[in-house]
């Protein structure tokens, strides 16, 4: 039965400690950070977009289009998954995911990124007023969170 709590502990230090570091980060414009198997670089700056598919409710807002350069630091193709991404606005709600369906080069819920290679891509948020913009990415146990001010 010793052996069984052992094993179990030695496990589960194995799996909660998979990516570090275990507290909450906060990066903004330009910053990069590692997260897990991947380097991710904030952009320095934002341009505005609009989408043109009529029937999406939102359409006539504004969206804040960031680029970001993932790049996958293993020599084995990896997964990248913005599900585990949440977006919050300057009064605090969580704003809904943009995906392909809105806009051409917005990526869908995973983006494969090739060993070694750097994977250019866009976030897009709703625009919801000057202030304060938060993505949180939760993996494992670790919060990493990127803070954008951001005035129109």
């Amino acid at each position: 039965m010793k052996k069984l709590f052992v094993v179990l502990a030695v496990f589960m230090i194995f799996v909660l400690s998979a990516c570090t570091p275990t507290e909450e980060k906060s990066f903004t414009f330009g910053d990069t950070f590692v997260l897990c198997d991947f380097e991710i670089t904030i952009g320095e700056s934002i341009t505005w977009a609009k989408t043109d598919i009529t029937t999406y409710e939102h359409h006539l807002n504004d969206y804040i289009k960031l680029p970001l350069k993932i790049k996958n630091t293993t020599a084995k193709p990896l997964m990248f998954e913005y599900i585990s991404m949440k977006y919050y606005g300057t009064k605090g709600y969580m704003l809904v995911p943009v995906t392909r369906l809105t806009f051409e080069d917005a990526k869908d819920f995973y983006t494969e990124v090739p060993p070694n290679e750097v994977v250019e891509t866009y976030w897009y948020m709703e625009y919801d007023g000057d202030g304060e913009y938060v993505i949180e990415f939760a993996f494992n146990r670790d919060t990493y969170k990127v803070k954008l001010n951001i005035t129109k």
